[in-house]
């Protein structure tokens, strides 16, 4: 039993990790070339790292940024029980297989 919790947590991190890394990817390919100043967000379903310019006065700008450690317990818990629902399916169909 502990050994199916730790597989199902280990692979609910490597899925969250894949998850943003590719949301991070995609944002950069395509928003970077349809705006003109910087904004950044990783996160899927909920930001966790939001990164946004804004202007000082004519030609100052600063970065200002926001981390929600919370949404990111609450992105793992998502993603855990996706793939706790995924093995549970799985085993289902498959009573034989562990």
């Amino acid at each position: 039993m502990i050994k199916k919790i730790f597989k199902i947590s280990l692979y609910a991190f490597v899925l969250l990790a894949s998850v943003n890394f590719l949301f991070l990817l995609f944002e950069f390919y395509i928003f970077s070339q349809i705006k003109e100043y910087l904004e950044l967000s990783i996160g899927f379903p909920f930001k966790i790292y939001y990164q946004f310019q804004v202007t000082c006065c004519e030609n100052c700008y600063s970065l200002n940024y926001r981390i929600e450690l919370l949404n990111l317990l609450y992105n793992y818990l998502f993603f855990w029980i996706i793939v706790s629902l995924y093995f549970f399916l799985k085993q289902k169909q498959n009573p034989t297989h562990p």
